[in-house]
């Protein structure tokens, strides 16, 4: 779907500025034609740009005017590097094409992304309504399989960094194949029809018929020669060499285009011509209109623009005046105004105006400024009325009060986006108290300073619309939102939503800034509107790059009933006074998306919604109650780069948990703080399972032999605490299980593949066989470690491990075997005959009171089978601070299950 937001169309303080501001900036200079059109894009506003994107969901933007750059030194950023994007920049305005010669000059510069897609300059049939073109090697401009390219297209000199632009792929007409950093035309095309390959560097030129007789073909064209892109941006203020490169483009009237270049121009413009295409087998439409398309793909790259000048010979084709009227509530006549709408002495309209006091008419523009008044107004509209656009530029306050009337907003006859804009030098907080009915797409541009520069306290009616927020100041929505149509929230600055039944049917798109959600004493829903308590509409919410707040009071709870995504370095932070219900629908983070959980009582997550977390996205669930808990039943996907983190004292994932590494290895975090419960673990690739847990964790499935299956490292951080894996699973299938700190301890034999897993102990380690069966692979120790065999029988078994590294003391507590022959009902077995350890790492054993004798500490000796088993004596005195510990208590304890705790205070 198409979105398109207006930028700043005009100034509104004065009326003179306004018109000049709307229409072409003119100039009296004959040093090359007529017409000359000059835009920078390095301030806070771009004066009659329409500014959109047709996919990929970011709008281009000024980046002096987002903070990014100063006013002055900013730049038009056509994408950002995220993927398959394509967007646009058009001027709302046209000019003759017949028998007029045009040059466009521009600065631009791609950087900071991993080398796709490339920008474009074009011209179209300016009488056609505007529609961009296809993603990735489209440009933005030309057809792609299934997606038109842009429409009544005559031509575009397409700056590609990638080299699709002179592909004949993904249904692009003609072209040389894939060429990398090169300049290239495409001709006129509607629809799937037409964008051929005309020229380009490193390529040909189609226009150009090949000559038999001459030796070198004329038609061949040298490669640009240049890299397109750069690793960063140009400096801020500065004209560094070899960070932007300018471009020519010369159409003449005899249908002759010229493309030149210039890759230094900071010392000073020397272009270079590139190549001439004959264009005169096309046929011009009758006025021209121009903009510029950028586009990513699978690849990216930022793309920005600045310094644009177009020279032509023929005067532009102006637009109708607009009818602007300035509100000065009698002043301006010597009145005494009574603050009434239908006053026509109230009104100043603009020069040009059949009658300038005059009440305004239907869909006029409506300035509300300090031109005439000096102190705060409040104005009574006497009516329902129909505007254009209304635009505050004032320190002195504007409240246009309800009285039970309307404010509708349309354009059928005022051509352009309606707005309500509130410019940047105002301080002041204006209202508007009446209901809004929207007749076409509206745009919310707040740039005010005040505190809350605008509050809309009626109801706003969509009616099949698109509600845009933007701007950089604070607007507060006091009433519902309600019809068909999508919300979207772009620009740095907040949107305050206090109602309790914004029941508008469309998405929620929260693109840049912060929307904040704040119900007093009211249960919020996403997407379900039965109870009256949708915060952001019935349809599904997005954060694509904007952040959003909400929470409740009165023990009140959030519940979830559509899809809920955050992606693209978002943040949502939800906070319930009670708890959390997802219904149905999916939960998704995803690219640096972050999702804070937070609940003041329990945090329990109910419902059937399907988790996914990947790709450098986050969940964090924290509870504050004392009772506070975790449970997901619904089910839960955690992929490569996500994290899911809960410091709730009880995590359940009670529908289970599928795990999706990549063949790369790429991982996620799941950190839990206290007890984990989860059913169904599966494991799909390889994957680095982390539990990292503040407090004893429990792993249980429901015995279909899919637990943890495919998992790389299970790393077990408990940092004291036990890990408890449950009798359902029968065995877990990881390359490696790193116990760092706390206890693992096992409930059944051969939980582990046998022979397959790598075992890494440190900080303290336990393995807890608890009179279980089990076989790993080989054995590393990083730190001083215990083996507890338990109560009863346990054979615990590694594979050889003499060229492992060994540090610290490995502790055998619970032992009764047969010291002297082995096989006794407790064996710890390495490898298979005296090799399975080295004698080093024998010295570091220690049997703590071993069954059948005196009570003591005992070394380690290796039997032919790689069985280890105590020496027939105490060792003089103990080595390790653990042996001191264990020594000294036994004479005050003889209980074999205090030798665990005592051993652990190491």
């Amino acid at each position: 779907m198409q979105r398109t937001v207006p930028c700043q169309l005009f100034k509104t303080s004065r009326l003179l500025g306004a018109v000049t501001a709307l229409l072409f900036a003119l100039s009296n200079s004959t040093i090359w034609g007529q017409f000359i059109f000059d835009e920078d894009f390095k301030g806070t506003t771009a004066d009659g740009w329409i500014f959109g994107t047709q996919n990929g969901g970011y709008t281009p933007e000024l980046t002096a005017r987002e903070g990014i750059d100063q006013d002055g030194d900013g730049w038009l950023r056509l994408t950002t590097n995220g993927g398959n994007q394509s967007n646009f920049a058009y001027l709302d305005n046209t000019f003759s094409a017949a028998n007029n010669e045009v040059k466009v000059t521009i600065d631009f510069t791609i950087w900071g992304g991993n080398g796709a897609d490339g920008l474009t300059f074009f011209l179209y049939d300016g009488d056609q309504a505007f529609d961009t073109g296809a993603f990735g090697g489209s440009l933005g401009y030309a057809n792609r399989s299934g997606v038109d390219g842009v429409a009544g297209g005559y031509l575009s000199v397409g700056l590609d960094t990638y080299g699709n632009y002179s592909n004949p792929t993904e249904g692009r007409n003609g072209g040389v194949g894939f060429n990398p950093d090169q300049i290239v035309v495409r001709g006129p095309g509607n629809g799937q029809n037409g964008y051929e390959y005309l020229a380009g560097t490193n390529g040909i030129n189609t226009t150009i018929p090949d000559d038999p007789f001459t030796p070198e073909d004329e038609s061949t064209i040298d490669s640009l020669g240049v890299d397109l892109q750069f690793n960063a941006r140009p400096e801020t203020g500065t004209a560094t060499q070899n960070n932007y490169f300018t471009v020519e483009i010369l159409l003449t009237t005899a249908d002759l285009l010229t493309v030149r270049f210039d890759d230094n121009p900071a010392d000073g413009l020397n272009l270079t011509d590139l190549f001439t295409v004959d264009m005169s087998s096309f046929d011009r439409p009758e006025n021209f209109g121009f903009g510029f398309t950028a586009s990513t793909g699978g690849l990216n790259n930022y793309h920005e623009i600045r310094n644009l000048e177009i020279t032509t010979t023929t005067d532009p084709v102006l637009p109708p005046t607009p009818d602007f009227f300035y509100w000065d509530n009698g002043i301006n006549n010597g009145l005494n105004g009574d603050s009434l709408w239908s006053t026509a002495t109230n009104w100043d309209g603009a020069p040009g105006n059949t009658d300038p006091d005059s009440v305004p008419p239907v869909q006029a523009d409506i300035i509300f400024d300090s031109t005439y008044v000096s102190t705060n107004q409040s104005i009574d509209l006497d009516g329902d009325r129909e505007v254009h656009s209304i635009t505050f530029d004032d320190n002195n306050a504007y409240t246009l009060e309800a009285n039970g009337d309307e404010l509708t907003f349309a354009n059928d006859q005022n051509p352009g986006d309606a707005f309500i804009r509130v410019e940047s030098s105002s301080s002041a907080e204006h209202t508007i108290e009446t209901d809004i009915d929207l007749e076409t797409d509206l745009v919310v541009d707040n740039n005010g300073t005040g505190n809350v520069g605008l509050t809309l306290d009626g109801d706003i009616a969509i009616n099949n619309n698109t509600l845009t927020f933007d701007g950089t100041g604070t607007t507060e929505v006091l009433e519902d939102i309600r019809g068909t149509g999508d919300f979207v929230k772009q620009g740095q600055g907040t949107v305050i939503l206090d109602a309790n039944d914004n029941d508008f049917s469309g998405d929620a798109i929260i693109k840049q800034g912060t929307v904040i959600a704040n119900p007093n004493n009211n249960r919020i829903h996403f997407g379900n509107n039965s109870n009256n308590r949708n915060v952001l509409g019935s349809g599904d919410v997005i954060l694509d790059g904007g952040n959003f707040q909400a929470s409740t009071t009165g023990n009140q709870d959030i519940r979830f009933y559509q899809d809920f995504t955050v992606q693209n370095g978002s943040v949502g932070t939800l906070d319930s006074d009670d708890d959390f219900s997802f219904q149905g629908g999916s939960v998704t983070t995803v690219d640096n998306g972050t999702l804070n959980l937070i609940a003041d009582d329990d945090t329990i997550m109910s419902g059937s919604a399907t988790w996914t977390v990947s790709n450098d996205g986050r969940i964090n669930i924290s509870g504050t109650g004392g009772g506070s808990r975790t449970r997901l039943d619904g089910t839960v996907n955690l992929n490569s780069g996500g994290t899911i983190f809960s410091d709730a004292p009880d995590t359940e994932l009670d529908n289970g948990l599928t795990i999706n590494g990549d063949a790369n290895g790429n991982n996620g975090l799941l950190a839990i703080t206290g007890d984990l419960r989860v059913e169904n673990i599966t494991v799909n690739n390889r994957f680095d399972l982390t539990i990292d847990a503040d407090q004893d964790t429990v792993i249980e499935t429901d015995g279909n032999n899919r637990a943890l299956n495919g998992v790389g490292t299970l790393l077990v951080d408990n940092d004291g605490n036990t890990l408890t894996v449950q009798t359902q699973i029968t065995q877990i299938n990881a390359e490696v299980l790193d116990v760092r700190g706390g206890t693992i301890l096992f409930t059944d034999d051969d939980q582990f593949r046998n022979n397959t897993t790598d075992v890494i102990l440190s900080g303290g380690a336990t393995i807890d066989t608890n009179g279980s069966d089990q076989q790993f692979a080989s054995l590393t120790m990083n730190s001083s470690s215990i083996i507890d065999l338990g109560e009863g029988g346990s054979i615990l078994e590694f594979s050889q491990s003499d060229t492992n590294s060994w540090d610290g003391e490995l502790a055998i507590v619970n032992w009764d075997g047969r010291y002297t022959t082995g096989g006794g009902s407790d064996q710890i077995i390495f490898g298979s005959n005296v090799n399975g350890l080295d004698a080093s790492q024998i010295d570091r054993i220690r049997f703590y009171n071993p069954e059948g004798l005196a009570p003591g500490i005992y070394g380690a000796q290796i039997l032919s089978n790689g069985e280890i088993v105590p020496t027939a004596t105490p060792v003089p005195e103990p080595g390790t601070v653990i042996g001191a510990i264990a020594l000294l208590a036994l004479a005050a304890f003889r209980e074999r299950k205090r030798w665990l705790p005592l051993l652990k205070k190491d």
